[in-house]
């Protein structure tokens, strides 16, 4: 069965393909339990034996009642029997719909999954092993050392997301350590990119995303290109790129590139518990459902079904008439706190590198990043320590409008501090 499914793409997206793993090639649905109880439901069985699921005499779900209670507005279907392998079929649609008006015209059916961690996860099962050079922003999330070297031990290549200036705050984003770091690709390689960036808070401007698109096409070698947007749409400032870059890709050559979209309601949908990601395909409509194929095999292999609660939670939100009003009303709340954040940081001069977007500023610190944090710590400031950049990350998603000023000013006190030690 892979074998068929390889050929569609090595005539249909070759460079998806070449990048792909011994994992990825391998990698297909077997047509057990989940596909034959689906085709029984579709053919409407009145006997449908074919899963292990508990259901009650009237047919419908039987959870225990004291769980029943918990889950407000929901029905039992919803809530406790097993949904589709890759998510709801009508959530991914809705998904699909949901981002269309940034994606180009040709990609596929969105694939849920468990969170954006376990979309890049699948990524990294598909097209990352010792051969592959992966290439990843610096400073970065800590777990994409696990997901891209640690697991499928790929050769981790490093590029700085901003090229640093005497004073930080003028600083500009680094597409000639991008160059770099694509040059470093022997034989396949993968990109991320993670735009919004975390811990940066930076998301580049309309000439900034040409400059990268340019250097992208100049790679001889066959690239996967991976958008992190774990925070798409919280862009702040209007001089950078409002939403998803993906269409800045729709012209890449699919004999040498593929782009994988990873996205999810977690931060879009400020859904943080609920668990709910999505891997989406720039590729043409005979590509889509064989790497569709590939990341549900991958699913169904480790975590099996996602969360049927939170499927149905996020379907509801997408329907919902009032989606876009309480997502505006929340994003409204993080852009006043964005301005009262590096209007506070302005006024005491602190030495901040540019930052635009997500819930994140990184702050340059006159001593050990880690002893800033400690010191911090005790005057009641929690910063997370970022030692490759001797910086602080300050988050401001977290923290109230009325207590950000005084935050920045105990913050400023430090550094002030230690810079005249």
């Amino acid at each position: 069965m892979e074998t068929k499914l390889n050929e569609i793409l090595r005539v249909e997206h070759p460079a998806a393909l070449t990048v792909m793993t011994g994992l990825g090639k391998r990698l297909y649905f077997p047509k057990g339990v989940p596909v034959q109880a689906g085709e029984a439901k579709r053919a409407g069985c009145p006997f449908n034996a074919t899963i292990g699921e508990l259901k009650g005499e009237d047919g419908k779900a039987l959870p225990l009642p004291s769980m029943q209670e918990t889950i407000v507005n929901l029905s039992s279907e919803e809530s406790f029997l097993y949904q589709a392998q890759g998510g709801r079929p009508d959530l991914r649609q809705a998904w699909s719909d949901h981002i269309s008006g940034e994606m180009p015209q040709s990609y596929s059916l969105p694939v849920a999954c468990m969170g954006l961690t376990h979309g890049l996860s699948i990524c990294a099962d598909l097209f990352v092993d010792p051969q592959t050079d992966v290439l990843l922003p610096s400073p970065r999330w800590g777990n994409y050392d696990v997901i891209f070297g640690m697991r499928p031990q790929g050769r981790i290549h490093n590029y700085t997301v901003m090229e640093e200036a005497p004073d930080v705050r003028n600083s500009g984003f680094n597409i000639k350590g991008i160059k770099r770091a694509i040059a470093n690709i022997e034989q396949k390689g993968v990109l991320v990119l993670n735009i919004p960036s975390n811990p940066v808070g930076y998301t580049p401007t309309s000439s900034e995303v040409e400059e990268l698109l340019q250097a992208i096409e100049e790679s001889t070698k066959p690239m996967v290109i991976v958008l992190d947007e774990a925070y798409k749409g919280m862009e702040w400032e209007s001089s950078s790129v409002q939403g998803s870059i993906a269409k800045s890709f729709v012209n890449l050559d699919p004999k040498q590139f593929l782009v994988v979209k990873v996205d999810g309601a977690t931060k879009e949908l400020f859904f943080f518990g609920g668990r709910i990601g999505f891997v989406t395909f720039l590729c043409n409509k005979k590509s889509a459902p064989v790497l569709e194929e590939k990341v549900i095999a991958s699913i169904r292999s480790t975590v099996s079904a996602l969360p049927s609660p939170s499927q149905a939670m996020v379907l509801r939100a997408l329907r919902s008439d009032t989606l876009q009003h309480e997502v505006g009303e929340i994003r409204g709340l993080l852009r006043r706190r964005y301005e009262t954040l590096k209007r506070a940081m302005d006024e005491r001069s602190v030495p901040y590198f540019p930052f635009n977007s997500a819930f994140f500023v990184l702050v340059r610190t006159p001593n050990d990043a880690e002893q800033m944090r400690q010191y911090l710590l005790t005057k009641g400031v929690g910063v997370v320590s970022v030692p490759s950049e001797q910086a602080i990350r300050v988050s401001y998603s977290t923290v109230s409008l009325d207590k950000i000023p005084k935050m920045i000013s105990i913050i400023a006190d430090a550094l002030d501090a230690f810079q005249e030690e």
